[in-house]
């Protein structure tokens, strides 16, 4: 049957770090029930002590017909190299909250089409406390229903694209199948009772160094066109600044690598931070800030520079 990994005890967490199970290689054979048989990541019961962490120090191979479940707040770290035998979606799969989320860390290659992202996108009303969401795909080449977001009854769904040439959002006539654009970011909506809701992204472990291009078409002053909408593209957080990285185990930080090794972010002075969303408004993050990390899929604005190069 099921497999439940869940190591949220409290002498898991003495030195203060998450909860780890460490095995070698790992194969998880198939079953003829995935949905109900697979190996399951419990979140954790005590935020306070961590997460509940699998690492593999040597490759994952995953059968066709064999199922695994990382639950919003569980983590799952593949030191070698990862493979998905499935041939359709719906057998490996992340979860989301609105608070918590899953992250799937692959350092070696990794295989497969059908990973499933289930990412929390809130709901269109504002009276539940915040109403829109930046998002995009925290996987890479993947896809998602258009009606799954909100629609505004005559065809337009709730997951558009940000044009800084008018500074407008792009409307979504799409609602079957919608293929997201890596590391771009979208306002998205749910229309779920205030409650907001999960929407399904379906795609390939992004697994290495990824680009996009930002573009600055400002002719006047305060014409906001320096703006451009993009999104973390990993299964896995990301440090935002320096204090983030400097935190964890990262080698770079979004603000460092663009604001300063590479200098594409700030059009003005000051312009040199990250604007994320946090629900009912912006709040700016900036490399020397607290540390702040990017959840899986999180969208987020910067000003590109100046010259518009």
């Amino acid at each position: 049957n099921n497999f439940y990994l869940d190591v949220d005890e409290e002498t898991a967490f003495s030195d203060g770090t998450n909860g780890v199970f460490e095995v070698n290689n790992l194969y998880i054979t198939n079953t003829t029930d995935p949905s109900s048989k697979r190996v399951q990541i419990a979140s954790s019961n005590n935020s306070s002590q961590g997460i509940n962490t699998l690492r593999v120090t040597g490759d994952l191979d995953i059968s066709a017909g064999a199922g695994l479940t990382l639950a919003a707040g569980s983590e799952l770290i593949v030191l070698g190299n990862l493979v998905d035998n499935n041939t359709s979606s719906g057998n490996v799969v992340l979860k989301s909250e609105s608070n918590k989320f899953s992250s799937l860390k692959v350092a070696g290659t990794s295989s497969g089409n059908f990973f499933k992202y289930q990412l929390f996108i809130n709901d269109i009303n504002s009276s539940a406390g915040g109403g829109w969401d930046l998002k995009g795909s925290p996987l890479d080449t993947a896809t998602a229903n258009g009606n799954h977001f909100a629609n505004n009854g005559s065809g337009s769904y709730a997951f558009q694209a940000f044009d800084n040439s008018t500074a407008s959002y792009t409307q979504q006539s799409t609602s079957g199948a919608i293929s997201a654009v890596n590391a771009k970011g979208y306002a998205a909506a749910k229309d779920n009772s205030n409650s907001g809701g999960t929407v399904a992204f379906t795609g390939q472990i992004q697994d290495s160094n990824t680009t996009i291009e930002v573009t600055n078409n400002v002719s006047s002053s305060g014409d906001k066109k320096q703006f451009n909408l993009i999104a973390n593209p990993f299964s896995t957080f990301i440090a935002a600044n320096n204090t983030a990285r400097d935190a964890s185990d990262a080698t770079e930080s979004v603000i460092y690598r663009n604001a300063t090794d590479d200098d594409v972010m700030g059009h003005a002075d000051g312009e040199d931070v990250i604007w994320a969303w946090n629900g009912t408004s912006y709040s700016t993050i900036t490399n020397a800030g607290s540390a702040s990390f990017l959840a899986p899929g999180q969208g987020f604005f910067i000003s590109m520079d100046g010259d518009g190069d």
